[in-house]
């Protein structure tokens, strides 16, 4: 964002400490940490529960920040000289500040928003979307999966004048959250992923969970489009006047592949009903392709050809640990699917690995699935109705509740000697090594929590 100070008042309902003279000075991008302050930033002093940034206001002012929000009932830090001409807007509160800016600056742009949310497969899809879409447009998307009531505005406080379209991402853990980033970002296009049984600690149910997404309508007015998971009966019905587009594997959907063909272990090519070319995807699987097929219809949508749809879709740059194939010690290979977890998604995982072929030996380690509340012990029980030693070597599990998923192994006939389990990591990966081999396919999943990418360095031996 680009604005003078004077514009950032009226954005923000503040009040003004500075100089007159200096109302009309330019904030160049706005800054919550104040280590990353750069001259010219404005800076928003934000609470966290370790934290409190307006101490670090001072710091942001001397590395060149123009202005700071800062919280009109507070006192100055003992570092600013009270009367004097500071260059502060006091607000009511400055995330709600922040928010407030970031929705101003989102309707002043001719940007058109398309935001992503569901369960599973958000920031690939995202990925995705972006990587097609900047076949035909100027592209600006969220980084990483800052995707929450901080990460959202400052997505959209990062836009350009000449950004055409914006791909943001939208998750939640409780219920209005994502009533609060659709209101902020507006978006043109909204996609649901999928509707899955993660949060189920604040949620309840599925039902809770997809009452909970479909809130992305609550910012789009009838000229939008929303595009659902057609295969999820719970996205049925949605209470929204505009359009409503499916894609999914069913053929009643408006988008559908035709035809699916996995090429090793890093690719996928495929085909739908509404284009003739061959597409492919660098990740491999079935789930990944639903994730495809959501960036598809959004290309048609905003009218790219299918050359263009392709090109994006073959170039896209994917986040990390999401279906990772990884170089693991002595010529194995890791499916890093780390990044988080869910019980469906860990059953897809699962899913995968029994579908691959030209292993010689499969390994699954699998972690504790965190937020599923008073229904974790039966979610986690219940992936254990996924495996079989027909096809699965070895079962490793570390984690409280993971455990459980190696219990109702067992109970269920899988043999004891090729299920281990550990409450350390460090000790799990010693006994991952005896298959640290050409040929073994080593499936890492769980939650973020429990920080199973670590596991890569602790097999090499660098940790």
């Amino acid at each position: 964002m680009k604005r003078q100070i004077q514009h950032v008042l009226k954005m923000v309902d503040g009040s003004w400490l500075g100089s007159s003279e200096d109302l009309s000075r330019m904030c160049n991008g706005v800054a919550t940490d104040s280590r990353q302050v750069v001259p010219g930033n404005l800076f928003v002093p934000l609470q966290g529960e370790r934290f409190d940034g307006c101490q670090f206001v001072p710091e942001a002012l001397a590395k060149g920040a123009v202005a700071c929000l800062y919280p009109k009932d507070r006192p100055l830090p003992p570092e600013l000289t009270p009367g004097t001409a500071l260059p502060l807007i006091l607000v009511d509160d400055p995330l709600t500040a922040l928010q407030r800016m970031a929705a101003c600056y989102r309707r002043e742009l001719a940007v058109k928003v398309v935001a992503v949310t569901g369960s599973n497969g958000k920031t690939t899809t995202k990925d995705l979307v972006s990587a097609v879409l900047s076949q035909g447009y100027k592209v600006h998307k969220t980084k990483g999966n800052l995707n929450n009531h901080i990460g959202l505005p400052m997505t959209l406080l990062e836009l350009q004048e000449e950004t055409e379209v914006a791909v943001v991402e939208m998750g939640m853990n409780h219920p209005g959250e994502i009533a609060l980033l659709s209101r902020l970002a507006r978006p043109d296009i909204g996609i649901i992923t999928n509707i899955g049984d993660a949060h189920l600690q604040y949620l309840g149910s599925r039902e809770g969970i997809a009452a909970a997404k479909m809130e992305i309508i609550e910012g789009m007015d009838a000229a939008g489009v929303l595009l659902v998971n057609g295969d999820e009966p719970l996205l049925d019905k949605i209470p929204y006047p505009g359009s409503i587009l499916r894609f999914g594997f069913r053929s009643d959907n408006d988008l559908y592949p035709l035809f699916i063909e996995r090429e090793g272990l890093r690719q996928t090519r495929f085909t739908t009903n509404r284009t003739r070319k061959m597409l492919t995807v660098p990740v491999i699987g079935r789930h990944m392709i639903m994730n495809a097929l959501a960036a598809v219809l959004c290309g048609l949508q905003l009218g790219l050809a299918e050359e263009a749809i392709a090109q994006g879709l073959s170039s896209a740059e994917l986040s990390g640990m999401r279906m990772e194939v990884q170089e693991g010690p002595n010529g194995m290979h890791i499916l890093m699917d780390a990044y988080n977890a869910s019980p469906t998604s860990m059953r897809a995982a699962l899913e995968l690995l029994r579908e691959l072929d030209g292993c010689s030996a499969k390994v699954a380690l699998l972690g504790d699935i965190l937020e599923l509340g008073e229904q974790e012990e039966r979610l986690h029980r219940q992936l254990a109705e996924h495996l079989s030693p027909d096809w699965l070597d070895a079962l490793v599990v570390y984690g409280s509740r993971a455990r459980w998923i190696a219990d109702e192994a067992l109970r269920l006939g899988f043999p004891g000697s090729r299920v281990f389990q550990f409450a350390d990591l460090g000790a799990a990966v010693q006994a991952l090594r005896k298959w640290a081999k050409p040929g073994t396919l080593l499936l890492v999943k769980a939650s973020r929590g429990m920080r199973m990418e670590k596991i890569i360095d602790m097999l090499r031996g660098d940790t």
